[in-house]
């Protein structure tokens, strides 16, 4: 949170909870990606469930922590997430890289966030 009050602007980020999570999923070290999702993307939601493939990755938690970052501070993610979201109960190895996308695309814009300026004349 930055505020110039003689400008009359605002800046809200999370910059240190974006890191967090970029380093809790062990991405420190990723290539940032240019967006967060792939154009068309084409994802389905399993016929069936693979439950040890559900158990290997911690889907649910990363696009919970996604969804924090996008509600707050990040609608250029909301999208992304919230079509990753859909598939909460019956994920593969491809949804979960296409989780991490949107990782990587956070890792390479923490700076990020929302900046409110006044306009005209109160």
């Amino acid at each position: 949170f930055h505020q110039n009050l003689e400008k009359g602007e605002i800046f809200l980020s999370q910059k240190t909870y974006a890191e967090s999570i970029v380093k809790q999923f062990g991405m420190l070290e990723c290539n940032p990606s240019k967006t967060p999702i792939e154009v068309n993307c084409k994802l389905t939601i399993p016929t069936t469930k693979n439950e040890a493939i559900m158990a290997k990755y911690p889907y649910q938690s990363l696009i919970g922590a996604l969804m924090y970052l996008a509600v707050s501070t990040r609608p250029d993610i909301a999208y992304a997430v919230n079509f990753m979201s859909q598939f909460n109960s019956n994920y593969t190895e491809e949804h979960w890289k296409s989780a991490k996308r949107i990782l990587r695309y956070v890792k390479g814009t923490v700076q990020q966030g929302l900046q409110y300026k006044k306009t005209g004349a109160d």
